[in-house]
This record gives C-alpha cells, sequence and structure tokens, in this order.
C-alpha cells in the first residue's frame, strides 16, 4: 500500500501574523468560537478525503501550519479519532505536534498520549531574551522552563524546539547563546524555520551544522537536525519529498500525480463542510508545476 504524509494546517498563533509570513493566512489569539468552528471544519474534510483511498496507508501526521496546540487537547484527540476512523493508519505512525511552550500541564500531556501523539515541536520565535523584546514576540525561556519540567516528570522523550531564523541582526554571539539554550535543553530534534523576510543566513549554517553534530545532533533534512539514536519520521519524508494529503485552510497536497490546494479564506473553508469543489482553489498536474513524480 502508498504510505502517505497528513499534514493537517492550523492556522492560528499567539503572535505570529500574516504580514509576517508568506502563503499562509494566521489569526492571533483566535477566539474559542472560531477555534471550535474550525476543528469542525477540519473533522468534515478528513471525512470527506477518505473516499477512494483504500489503497493508501498514513505513515506520518503533522499539525501544524500555524500553532496546533491552541486547539484544545480533546479537540486534537476527536481530531486524531477520526483520522483513524477514516484512513488506514500505520500501527507505527508518527504524530507530531506544534504548540506554543507554557500550553501544557499534566492532563494535556496525557490526553496527548492517549491521543497516540509522541512527538511535540515546540515553536520559539528565539531562545535570546533581548531578540523577542525586539522583535516584538513573546520571552518564551520562563514558559520553556516549565514545559521541560513537566515533560521530564512525566517521562515524555520526543520533544522538538522550532526556533526562527533569517533575522537581521543576528550576530555569532547571539546564535551561540541560541546554541547554549539548546544544549541546555537538549531536544531530541530541532527545526529552524525563516521569516518571510527573513534575511540570508547560509552562511551560518556550516558552522551551526558543525557544532550541532558535535553536540551528538544528525542533519534529517534541511534546516531540521534529531539527536544521534531518534528519528522523525515526518522530517524523513518531507526530505525525500513524499506523496502527502494536505487538509484544513490553505493546505496542499501533493498526490497521485496532482498537486491541489484549498482556499485561504476563512469564510470560505468553513462554509465548504469538506466539499471540494468549493474549498479547493488549484488543481494542476506536476508536470504544469514543474515537479516529477
Amino acid at each position: 500500500m502508498k504510505q502517505l504524509q497528513l499534514r493537517i494546517q492550523v492556522p492560528f498563533s499567539w503572535y505570529r501574523e500574516e504580514d509576517r509570513f508568506g502563503g499562509f493566512p494566521l489569526w492571533r489569539a483566535p477566539d474559542p468560537g472560531l477555534v471550535h468552528a474550525y476543528a469542525q471544519a477540519l473533522k468534515r474534510e478528513i471525512e470527506a478525503s477518505g473516499d477512494g483511498m483504500e489503497d493508501v496507508t498514513i505513515a506520518a501526521v503533522r499539525l501544524g501550519g500555524g500553532i496546533a496546540g491552541i486547539l484544545p487537547a480533546r479537540e486534537i484527540e476527536d481530531l486524531m479519532r477520526t483520522i483513524r476512523r477514516t484512513f488506514s493508519v500505520d500501527k507505527q505512525a508518527e504524530t507530531l505536534l506544534t504548540l506554543f511552550p507554557g500550553s501544557l500541564d499534566l492532563n494535556v500531556v496525557n490526553t496527548y498520549r492517549q491521543a497516540g501523539i509522541r512527538r511535540l515541536l515546540f515553536e520559539v520565535p528565539s531562545l535570546v531574551t533581548r531578540e523577542c523584546r525586539e522583535l516584538g514576540f513573546p520571552e518564551t525561556l520562563p514558559a520553556l522552563d516549565m514545559t521541560n519540567y513537566i515533560l521530564q516528570s512525566m517521562r515524555f522523550a520526543g520533544f522538538g524546539l522550532r526556533v526562527m531564523s533569517g533575522i537581521a541582526g543576528r550576530t555569532e554571539e547571539r546564535w551561540e547563546n541560541i546554541l547554549w539554550q539548546i544544549f541546555h535543553y537538549n531536544p531530541q530534534f530541532l527545526e529552524f524555520y525563516p521569516l518571510k523576510e527573513a534575511v540570508d543566513d547560509k552562511e551560518q549554517y556550516p558552522q551551526l551544522t558543525k557544532r550541532l553534530r558535535a553536540a551528538g545532533y544528525e542533519q534529517a533534512a534541511a534546516r531540521r537536525f534529531v539527536r544521534r539514536g531518534f528519528s522523525v519520521l515526518n522530517f524523513e519524508m518531507e526530505r525525500d519529498a513524499a506523496e502527502y494529503l494536505g487538509i484544513g485552510l490553505g493546505a496542499e497536497s501533493r498526490m497521485d500525480g496532482y498537486y491541489t490546494k484549498n482556499t485561504t479564506d476563512m469564510r470560505t473553508y468553513l462554509a465548504g463542510n469538506g466539499d471540494f469543489e468549493r474549498i479547493l482553489t488549484d488543481i494542476r498536474t506536476w508536470e504544469e508545476t514543474g515537479e516529477r513524480g
């Protein structure tokens, strides 16, 4: 059976906004009513996507786009049940959830475990307090300390950090501070992501990669690292350009020779009720996009 990655797009954030990041709309600190309505719309699209997927196995699930952890833990658990009810999901399937430091407590971690989530990726705009203040982003270190304490007390091993890169004015000294904090928290995996208006920081990556390798990390994909002996299947499938099915606002899919994209208009998406004729805005073959199968 064909193996797919399932990408669930959650367009919510505590601090990011659309004008700072390209190609994907984000709602800052959305109200609970919108969050619930969006979770219901995701479930309807998941259920509609199951038709004709009898020969497909879901090998990995990534809940991200924005900060998926803004969805209440019970909503996420319900989404995972819907996925398993709709698709054939591999028994060893990996689920990776993006969230923000400080959003965990013991009950939430237990709910994630019950939902089969084994990889938690914490988005931190910076690990340098002064840089957070300069950019107008939340200072994440105090929340990250509490998050790390909860994960250690519950023996939850699969956590990673997602650190912003490509920031103008980020000096070697600041990169050194970021690395020091990474080694302090000792995550199992790392992802570096650029701002929409990111400066070219490619010259910094050889030294960064060298330091991370010396500390026991291996490069799993572009801007992604895992601790030696650990694995993140979602990273591997993205590195290998595996086919994927996207669900949600602005979600893209690449499978069976076609590229598709959902609407980025929230009202249209919510009203679409999982009807592909109403929510799809782009359908092209791989050849038309310049890709090869």
